[in-house]
């Protein structure tokens, strides 16, 4: 309900969402993140999605996890405060390529002691105290980001946040600063979902409509024959709340002198279509393992599914030139 933080910070944040899980969201964060290393970019990679996380175990081997994760951050940070070693024992560092790091959901130590795990994630969400006041889960995260970036060590901060419509999904869709990518297939479940994110948003949430030039969305998995009736769907998404709004006026004494259109008058061009990044679908990134199988980074398997979602990246962050 806080309004929305619109102004990015020093390091750009790019946050992955979705309605629903497997949709390939950490597949496609992860081949940005090898792809923005490729171009000489030093890439954070954060899991945000605490209870299905992932990133760890794509992007890292074992012996490469750090001790602590995100969700050992939260629950130190309220109970005896986090500093330098602590943040630099929940970074991981990728043998993929150089430039890619990694702040996992979990580290090793809650990995040796899984039945610890569930009590962990059910303290990470709550509010902490501070002197007195209430400290909100997304200022937590906001001030952990802001702790790893003032390092200086890296150049863009990729953000895996959790599938659905939750408490803990607000803060990287609201309240990080970040451009967000809306990860979804075109299917019923994917509409429903965001038709009621993005109504919540624009009728409860100050600033919420100006939220909206930070987003965009991204059909996955996309066939090859479904890009034109999918391209409508997402519009009618985008466009349904404001075609809600315009009420029909009510007639007065004074509007009875009707004006009757021109019949050679042209008919109203058709609204901008909502920016839509594809991402095909491809049965070789079905099981999304690198580590174990280079071959899925491939540069041209890579470029031959991926390549709208790697050219709005070399857009948005003016590669090349």
């Amino acid at each position: 309900m806080a309004r929305p933080v619109l102004e990015p910070g020093a390091v750009p944040r790019v946050a992955f969402v979705s309605i629903k899980g497997g949709v390939g969201r950490s597949t496609a964060l992860s081949i940005a993140a090898t792809h923005l290393a490729q171009a000489g970019l030093r890439v954070l990679t954060v899991d945000l999605d605490l209870e299905a996380p992932g990133l760890g175990a794509t992007l890292l081997k074992r012996e490469e996890l750090p001790t602590y994760g995100v969700v050992d951050w939260l629950v130190e940070n309220g109970f005896s405060g986090t500093d330098g070693a602590f943040r630099a024992d929940c970074i991981g560092r990728s043998s993929l390529l150089d430039g890619i790091s990694v702040v996992p959901a979990f580290g090793s130590q809650t990995l040796a002691h899984p039945a610890d795990a569930l009590a962990k994630i059910a303290r990470a969400s709550l509010e902490d105290m501070r002197d007195g006041t209430s400290l909100s889960l997304r200022e937590q995260l906001q001030e952990m980001l802001s702790s790893f970036e003032a390092t200086g060590d890296y150049d863009i901060v990729l953000i895996d946040g959790r599938a659905g419509l939750h408490e803990t999904t607000a803060a990287p869709v609201l309240g990080l600063g970040a451009k967000v990518l809306l990860f979804g297939i075109n299917e019923p479940q994917t509409f429903q979902g965001y038709a009621f994110l993005l109504a919540h948003i624009r009728e409860r949430i100050q600033g919420g409509t100006n939220w909206e030039e930070n987003a965009w969305f991204v059909q996955a998995k996309a066939e090859s024959w479904d890009a034109e009736i999918a391209q409508e769907r997402f519009n009618a998404l985008w466009t349904k709340e404001e075609e809600t709004l315009e009420k029909p006026e009510k007639l007065g004494p004074d509007d009875l002198e009707l004006v009757w259109a021109d019949d050679d008058e042209p008919a109203p061009l058709p609204k901008d279509p909502v920016p839509l990044l594809r991402i095909l679908h491809d049965e070789r990134y079905r099981s999304f393992n690198p580590v174990e199988n280079r071959v899925q980074l491939d540069e041209r398997l890579v470029q031959s599914t991926f390549s709208d979602l790697l050219e709005w990246f070399d857009n948005q962050l003016e590669l090349g030139k």
